[in-house]
C-alpha cells in the first residue's frame, strides 16, 4: 500500500501577550520581542500581520475533509509564581495574567480542532504536549509516523522550538516539518535567520516561502485513490520521552 498523508498537526509556540503583544509585555521582563518583529508578525492593526491572516484562514476552512484532517495546538509557556521564572529574564508568563494569554485574542471562539497546551519547561513533549498528540493520533486513526505532517510557527522566546523540533523527529519520528518565515519570529533578524537556518540544516524542516506556501504544507487534500479508503484497526503508539 502506498504512502497516504491523513492528518497535520500545526504547533503555534508561545504566541502570548508577554512576548509579542504590541503593548509590551505586561510583566516586568527582557524576553518581549520588541515592537519591530511584534509588529511584523501581526501587523500595526492587528488584522493586518500574517499571524492574523493565518489563524483566520484557518478558523474559516469550511470543508469537512479537509478541515477533519488538520489540528492546531496552541503551545503556551506557563509559569505559575515569580519564583518558577528564571530570575535572567525577570516575571512573565505568570498564570492568570493579561500576559499569559494569547496575542490577538485567539482564546475567544476557539474551534473544535484547536487545542491549548502549557507548559514549563524547555522540553514541552515530556509534558501534556506528548499526552495531546497521541489523543489526535487515536482520533485520526494514524497507524505510521509518515501519515502525520508538522507545521511548527510562532517566537524563538528560548530554546523551544529547536528542543521541539529535535524530539518531534528523533523521539516521535515525525520526519515532515515545516515553518514559514512569515510565521516566525525572534527577537532581532539576525537570530530569526540564525535560528531558521538551523531548522533547515539540522532537522532539514521544510522553509515555506510565503504564507500561501505554508498554508498549501497544511492542506491534506482528499485522496480518490482506493489506499486512502483502507483505514488500520491498529494506531501508532506515540513513543514516551525517558525523564
Amino acid at each position: 500500500m502506498s504512502h497516504v498523508e491523513k492528518l497535520c498537526i500545526i504547533i503555534s509556540c508561545n504566541f502570548q501577550n508577554d512576548f509579542v503583544g504590541l503593548e509590551g509585555p505586561t510583566s516586568t521582563h527582557s524576553l518581549h520581542l520588541g515592537r519591530r518583529e511584534a509588529t511584523r508578525l501581526i501587523g500595526s492593526w492587528q488584522s493586518e500581520g500574517p499571524m492574523g491572516h493565518f489563524f483566520e484562514w484557518f478558523r474559516s476552512i469550511d470543508e469537512a475533509k479537509i478541515k477533519h484532517s488538520i489540528e492546531l495546538i496552541h503551545l503556551k509557556l506557563t509559569k505559575c509564581s515569580k519564583e518558577d521564572c528564571d530570575k535572567r529574564y525577570g516575571t512573565y508568563a505568570l498564570k492568570g495574567t493579561p500576559g499569559h494569554a494569547l496575542a490577538l485574542s485567539l482564546e475567544e471562539n476557539m474551534q473544535m480542532n484547536e487545542h491549548i497546551v502549557e507548559y514549563d519547561n524547555l522540553n514541552p513533549l515530556k509534558g501534556d504536549l506528548h499526552d495531546c498528540i497521541s489523543t489526535l493520533f487515536k482520533k485520526h486513526g494514524i497507524s505510521k509516523p509518515d501519515q502525520v505532517k508538522i507545521g511548527l510557527i510562532g517566537l524563538f522566546v528560548d530554546t523551544t522550538l529547536y528542543t521541539l523540533a529535535y524530539e518531534l523527529q528523533n523521539t516521535l519520528h515525525l520526519t515532515r516539518l515545516a515553518t514559514s518565515m512569515s510565521l516566525i519570529a525572534s527577537s532581532s533578524r539576525d537570530q530569526l535567520y540564525y535560528g531558521m537556518d538551523v531548522l533547515s540544516r539540522a532537522f532539514s524542516m521544510l522553509i515555506c516561502p510565503s504564507l500561501l506556501a505554508f498554508k498549501r504544507f497544511c492542506v491534506i487534500y482528499p485522496s480518490t485513490t482506493c489506499d486512502s479508503l483502507m483505514v488500520s484497526d491498529k494506531t501508532y503508539d506515540v513513543p514516551r520521552l525517558h525523564h
